[in-house]
């Protein structure tokens, strides 16, 4: 069980991956994604790959869009063109 407890930064770089994301787990942090996803398990079973979403109807995001485009590895893309 994690214990919770101010820490110096010195004790946090020495933690083992497995104490951190078991505190994580224990405070209950959560994306900001608004889908309340846990933090811990991101961090528990990190995954390959990196997946954006570029499909944002948001005014400031149409430069990311061709961003991604240009520098996409991805054989199967699904944003919009």
């Amino acid at each position: 069980m994690a214990e919770f407890k101010q820490r110096t930064l010195d004790e946090v770089k020495a933690l083992s991956k497995d104490e951190a994301v078991e505190i994580m787990r224990q405070a209950g942090i959560v994306g900001a994604g608004g889908g309340g996803f846990p933090t811990y398990f991101k961090w528990k079973n990190p995954q390959p790959r990196l997946i954006v979403n570029c499909t944002e109807s948001e005014p400031g995001y149409w430069a990311d869009k061709m961003l991604h485009r240009s520098t996409s590895t991805s054989s199967s893309s699904s944003t919009t063109r």
